[in-house]
């Protein structure tokens, strides 16, 4: 697994096609597998790559005032739960 910290655009860099997940996986769940799961059917099927996006923060925080809850896992956490999921190269 490969974690690609990135802080602007010009850090994103694919080198093949890739089926991207992306979302704020902040309380991660089965359902949240269930679309790992079917990014790596997909990406197999068409021989692609899976990546995963996912935010340090909640989205919301740019619409609303910062509150505890918006903040329910750090980083590093949601990434130590994702690797034994699948094989998939998280950015």
């Amino acid at each position: 697994m490969k974690v690609t910290p990135i802080n602007d655009y010009k850090d994103i860099h694919q080198d093949k096609e890739t089926v991207l997940v992306l979302g704020y996986f902040d309380a991660l769940h089965r359902g949240h597998k269930v679309l790992f799961d079917k990014a790596r059917q997909i990406a197999d099927e068409k021989q692609l790559e899976v990546a995963v996006l996912t935010f340090n923060e909640s989205p919301q925080l740019t619409f609303q005032r910062y509150t505890d809850d918006l903040l329910l896992q750090h980083l590093r956490d949601v990434v130590i739960f994702l690797k034994p999921m699948a094989q998939i190269n998280f950015t």
